[in-house]
């Protein structure tokens, strides 16, 4: 796996008879999965085609050259397209890793949207004062700029791989999966042993810093008559969007042992439905579908935002920490869980690296 952006690695761009890296996700990765640039940037190329405020021209000919966003006498991309156009940069998920340059560029009409295309948003980086600083007179902010990355892989003998699921019981969910039949979600290897859906959290060891409930949501869907994702990560008072796109009954039963045990059927008419947490519970707690015995997920409530869960290839990212000394603890639902002291310095990346063993 490319360590600088997410692109199509099964293309050959040399020519040479080597694949560029030979992963292809075929979606867009979270930000922190790849290493930033050397501003402390991530994925200036890859992952999202970016929207630029130019308009599309034939050539540079006439172009600002003052850095001003070149908006004037737009030209359309052939004779019969009279839409403006405006400018992307930087390649995505999709294209080889010879489109991933700050010299190329690509047109598209505004009107459109692609899960390949986004923009990045921009903001001041300290925040509010009460979020941002340690508590006390005086206080100076905190620089949220550390990160800790790693890959947790298995270390033993793999005595099968994961069971096809078998949805016979519902005629929907088995049509669903007649092309694409879905595995068991609790033991996911590649190739090299990387190790799908283990949490990665930290514990203890952050400053007394307070942090809102975000105002984004989080998807937790039941697409395909399974739960996704295997490991759900929700904030105190962080709204959770339930969804069932499927058109058959599924239910969500969260067995939670600090906050309050939620238990909802969802009809085939009920496509969403939101649930609010409003405790902290860091040990993770058991979602299952009374419907379904094959649904099953997990997951936590946190009131911080440093904890994630390993990619397929069992890397990881917990990005925009502060300095300091981290008791990071690291779970999985088969092989259990381990804590692990990390240092990360202001402006670092500290590595935690993991080869997990079969309980003894």
């Amino acid at each position: 796996m490319s360590t600088q952006a997410n692109f199509d690695g099964r293309i050959d761009t040399d020519g040479d008879g080597v694949f560029d890296s030979g992963v292809f996700y075929n979606r867009a990765q979270p930000v922190g999965m790849y290493n930033p640039n050397s501003f402390g940037v991530f994925d200036m190329h890859g992952n999202v085609w970016e929207w630029t405020e130019d308009c599309y021209h034939h050539n540079y000919i006439g172009a600002p050259t003052n850095g001003t966003a070149w908006t004037e006498d737009c030209q359309a991309s052939s004779d019969s397209d009279t839409d403006d156009l405006r400018i992307l940069r930087g390649g995505s998920y999709t294209d080889r890793a010879g489109n991933l340059r700050s010299a190329n560029r690509a047109s598209y009409k505004t009107y459109l949207s692609h899960d390949s295309v986004g923009f990045r948003v921009a903001r001041d980086l300290h925040m509010e004062p009460e979020r941002d600083q340690r508590k006390g007179a005086g206080a100076a902010p905190t620089a949220l700029n550390a990160a800790i990355r790693g890959r947790i892989t298995f270390e033993g003998v793999v005595r099968r791989k994961p069971a096809v699921l078998n949805m016979e019981a519902d005629p929907v969910c088995a049509e669903k999966n007649a092309e694409d039949p879905k595995t068991e979600q609790a033991f996911l290897l590649d190739d090299s042993k990387g190790l799908a859906n283990v949490l990665i959290q930290v514990k203890s060891g952050l400053p007394e810093m307070e942090f809102d409930a975000p105002e984004s949501e989080v998807e937790f869907t039941q697409s395909g008559c399974i739960y996704d994702p295997h490991i759900l990560i929700a904030r105190v008072g962080q709204t959770v969007k339930i969804l069932n796109p499927d058109g058959t009954l599924h239910n969500v039963h969260v067995f939670g042992k600090v906050n309050q045990e939620f238990n909802q059927a969802m009809p085939k008419f009920q496509t969403e439905l939101e649930q609010v947490f409003d405790k902290v519970e860091a040990e993770p707690f058991a979602i299952k579908c009374d419907v379904h015995p094959w649904m099953n997920a997990f997951g936590v409530v946190l009131d911080h935002p440093y904890a994630a869960v390993t990619a397929p290839d069992g890397t990881f990212s917990i990005p925009n920490l502060p300095a300091g000394t981290y008791q990071v603890e690291v779970w999985h639902e088969l092989l259990g869980a381990s804590t692990h002291e990390v240092t990360v310095t202001e402006g670092g990346t500290a590595t935690l690296d993991l080869a997990l063993k079969p309980p003894s």
